[in-house]
């Protein structure tokens, strides 16, 4: 009886050990999948100056 316990306690660690690495990978990729969102009329690259010259500021760069 004391193998069979034993066995049993390996197995058990062994289930446990592949499902925190199947939830873990199935986290990240669940995770990374997802989009970022953007805030609304944002442009990605531009500066603030760009975006303040977009929207109608007329100083210079040293102004702004």
């Amino acid at each position: 009886m004391k193998k069979s316990g034993k066995l049993k306690k390996i197995l058990s660690i062994l289930v446990s050990l592949v499902l925190v690495v199947a939830l873990s990978m199935g986290t990240a990729f669940w995770v990374s999948e997802k989009s970022v969102p953007t805030i609304a009329g944002q442009n990605n690259g531009l500066s603030a100056y760009d975006l303040a010259v977009q929207n109608g500021y007329q100083g210079t760069v040293e102004q702004w």
